[in-house]
């Protein structure tokens, strides 16, 4: 369902930061409605949509300085110091086992998710059977 123009303006407030009550301000409606328009699934659906959208261009974004980060972090292992190139190859290390963890973690869900698809494409199939 489509926001009228004023939920709209409601829903890009509340992104910009400001509270309900300081949107309802601004839009010049009461703070009940502002409550009831924040409480609408057509409202917290469009508020969702935007608010991932936005995190996903800031995750390309810092997957982009993760790069220079590394190289960054690369290069300090060359340093002179032995506190930099210690605490540069400490980050590299904890950076390498949460990514692991993560990739790990990913590949044992996609997993579960196929067995899971199959056994209810199995079910279904079963209660086709038994209903003819």
């Amino acid at each position: 369902m489509k926001l009228t123009p004023r939920k709209q303006r409601f829903v890009e407030l509340l992104l910009q930061g400001l509270t309900k009550e300081q949107a309802a301000q601004q839009l010049k409606v009461s703070k009940t409605t502002a409550w009831r328009w924040l409480r609408s699934p057509e409202v917290q659906d469009q508020l969702r949509k935007l608010q991932d959208e936005r995190l996903r261009a800031v995750h390309t974004q810092l997957l982009a300085a993760a790069e220079i980060a590394v190289s960054t972090l690369v290069d300090l292992c060359s340093c002179r110091s032995t506190y930099v190139r210690a605490q540069s190859a400490r980050a590299i290390l904890e950076m390498l086992l949460k990514t692991t963890e993560t990739l790990e973690l990913r590949d044992r869900i996609e997993a579960l998710e196929e067995k899971l698809k199959a056994l209810e494409e199995s079910n279904n199939a079963e209660d086709k059977i038994k209903a003819a």
